[in-house]
């Protein structure tokens, strides 16, 4: 798909409510970000991101990683941090309440086996 065609769809789904396109760095291409609307469309059972300018760059870099990576193995095979996260942090709080050790599937536990808070959770698997 080319460029043009590219800023034509982003647009269409602004305008549908399913995203919103904010600029963030000067003379750099703004973001897309899926609204709450686009997430329960797309079926994803996630929060609305933010922006952090502190990790923009690299989660950029993560996101054009995560389309080639789609574009070999499918999109279906390619989850997010932010999926990871979902799937994992709902176990492990049911984890801490009932007193028992972290068992997350995608994370690592930096600090406690037992507070889901210490969990780390790569970019992309």
């Amino acid at each position: 798909m080319d460029l043009a065609n590219a800023y034509r769809r982003g647009a269409r789904l602004v305008e549908a409510g399913l995203l919103t396109h904010r600029r963030v760095l000067h003379g750099r291409p703004g973001v897309y970000i899926a609204t709450r609307v686009g997430l329960d469309w797309s079926g994803l059972e996630l929060p609305v991101a933010g922006i952090d300018l502190a990790t923009y760059v690299h989660d950029v870099e993560a996101v054009w990683l995560g389309i080639e990576l789609e574009c070999e193995f499918t999109a279906e095979a390619v989850l997010t941090e932010r999926e990871l996260r979902s799937r994992d942090m709902s176990d492990a709080w049911a984890a801490y309440r009932n007193g028992q050790p972290l068992e997350p599937r995608y994370a690592v536990a930096l600090h406690s086996q037992t507070a889901p808070r210490g969990l780390h959770f790569p970019d992309l698997v």
